[in-house]
């Protein structure tokens, strides 16, 4: 049966969270009922993918006749807790609780990633590919460290408001 309830601790370790259920719903004739329950994910094994409810968050339960054995089947958005105003047709948003939001816009085909800290990307064994029409990058500070570097370009400008140091040699050709 389907039952609605609030979380009221969390475990991340046990993937569980303690759900309590208002009175209407308790087992034992009215009295509030809180019992453990796993989260239902979308992948567990080879693949995880790990999210867990906040306390006091709404959720969705599947219980069985007793009340003994359930699963969290995920979170409810409430007069309290409403959907992020950027959502939309077309349109997913997933906003953390210090203020990072990523938002991907399918009929515009737009993708944004707004990090309130550090955004990190790592391929250890592998390469990093940026390909688009145009590359902008705008920083107070830029940093490229790297054993050898290429720049390539057919057209363009280049430009140095400041030296190069630490080089022991450098070459510019220009294209014939």
């Amino acid at each position: 049966m389907l039952k609605i309830g609030t979380v009221t601790k969390v475990d991340h370790a046990k993937a569980l969270a303690k759900i309590t259920f208002a009175e209407e719903q308790g087992r034992d004739g009215g009295n509030k009922f809180a019992v453990w329950l796993p989260m239902l994910h979308l992948h567990t094994k080879d693949d995880k993918y790990f999210t867990m409810p906040d306390k006091g968050e709404l959720v969705a339960c599947l219980m069985d006749e007793t009340w003994e054995t359930g699963v969290i089947m995920g979170a409810l958005y409430s007069n309290k807790n409403k959907p992020p105003s950027e959502a939309g047709e077309d349109k997913s948003v997933i906003k953390f609780k210090d203020g990072t939001v990523i938002k991907y816009d399918r009929s515009g085909k737009k993708l944004d990633v707004s990090a309130v800290g550090d955004i990190t990307i790592t391929a250890s064994s592998g390469t990093v590919k940026i390909e688009a029409l145009t590359v902008e990058v705008k920083a107070t500070t830029a940093k490229i460290e790297a054993t050898t570097a290429t720049i390539k370009a057919s057209s363009g400008t280049a430009s140095l408001l400041d030296t190069f140091t630490g080089l022991t040699s450098h070459l510019f050709v220009p294209n014939a």
